[in-house]
């Protein structure tokens, strides 16, 4: 059977098109997968009497490994929310509406929380949000550092210091290398001190 050129072209086209349509399909296909497989749930812990904490329990369940996780949050406080009083106003990063604001694992990395951890199949890491602290009556909202912290001279801030008058909406944004962005809607309910996942 003799090929003409219109065939050849053709061939070669259709070649070339598989060639660069494989990588996208698996780029888009994989990051998908990631992101649906990837569970989050609210975790509360008493750790003390002076304050509880809620993270957010992030477990893989896919079948690779997923690199580089950050999260992010946005909540929907305005200045006026501002806990101001004492020094705990100077300790923190932000003195404004929180935006983006980068988070941290409570996984501790050489002596310290950090921002970025690599999360294998089947683990499940915490992830640090809010201590709502009982004798100060404010709400401390973790950080890339963490919490705030002051040990041998060493200070991690956090992101804000909010007050507990009223509920706070939290807008949660994780990423990776090998996922697309999942997003979470949370809502703080602060005469129950419940924190919820609501959407």
């Amino acid at each position: 059977m003799e090929f003409g050129i219109k065939e050849i072209v053709s061939a070669l086209i259709g070649g070339l098109f598989s060639l660069m349509l494989f990588p996208l399909l698996r780029f888009f296909v994989v990051r998908c997968y990631n992101r649906q497989k990837l569970h989050v749930r609210v975790v509360n812990s008493s750790e003390s009497n002076n304050y509880c904490s809620f993270g957010l329990a992030v477990r893989n369940n896919s079948w690779m490994s997923l690199y580089d996780v950050h999260a992010y949050v946005t909540i929907d406080n305005s200045e006026e929310d501002i806990y101001k009083e004492s020094m705990f106003y100077r300790h923190g990063y932000c003195t404004g509406k929180v935006e983006y604001g980068m988070l941290s694992w409570a996984k501790v990395v050489e002596n310290r929380n950090k921002p970025g951890i690599t999360v294998h199949t089947g683990e499940e890491h915490i992830l640090n949000l809010i201590r709502v602290h009982f004798n100060g009556m404010y709400i401390e909202v973790a950080s890339e550092d963490g919490f705030w912290v002051n040990h041998n001279d060493s200070i991690t801030k956090p992101r804000i210091y909010l007050k507990p008058n009223r509920d706070y909406q939290f807008e949660l944004f994780i990423t990776a290398d090998n996922i697309f962005r999942k997003s979470l809607k949370l809502h703080y309910m602060s005469q129950e001190n419940v924190l919820l996942i609501v959407a």
